[in-house]
């Protein structure tokens, strides 16, 4: 993870909790997607019909492999502002930005999943309430935009290949 060059665009969660605790569940709260291993499945189905943009989730977040070669679509991500505070962010990948009102809602739900209260949920169905092992504070997001593709750039540093 720590060298991982994603292929795609990513949203970047900042919280203050080491992020593998709950990234699958945040990303399936947030967007009702969930990866091949199906981590945060029933928490994805049980907030599917409250997301206004189902539709944009299912067509723009994108999966990317894990260390283990399982497709998800969210990993742990270094926290860019506070390096110390190693892998508190949650990456969500997505093959282009959200429109504003897309992401206005991604980051209400990313504030309620880091709350206390998580809306629309019952504390059996939300990891954050069940095991009080979530977040409680985002503290800020990120966007990051990949400038070239691992199967594209040289093996000899870092210039893409012409």
């Amino acid at each position: 993870m720590s060298n991982y060059q994603p292929f795609n665009k990513v949203i970047i969660f900042d919280t203050d909790s080491y992020a593998g605790n709950f990234e699958r569940e945040m990303c399936a709260y947030v967007t009702g997607q969930y990866g091949e291993c199906e981590v945060g499945r029933e928490l994805a189905e049980a907030v599917l019909p409250t997301l206004s943009h189902a539709d944009w989730y299912e067509k723009h977040v994108v999966s990317e492999p894990d260390e283990h070669g399982c497709w998800r679509p969210t990993s742990i991500w270094p926290n860019a502002v506070e390096p110390t505070h190693s892998y508190e962010s949650v990456a969500i990948f997505v093959d282009e930005f959200p429109p504003l009102e897309v992401w206005n809602e991604m980051l209400a739900r990313a504030r309620a999943f880091c709350s206390s209260e998580t809306p629309g949920l019952t504390a059996e169905t939300s990891l954050a309430l069940k095991y009080g092992s979530g977040p409680r504070v985002l503290s800020g997001v990120h966007f990051f935009e990949p400038t070239y593709r691992l199967d594209e750039c040289s093996p000899y540093g870092s210039e893409p290949l012409a």
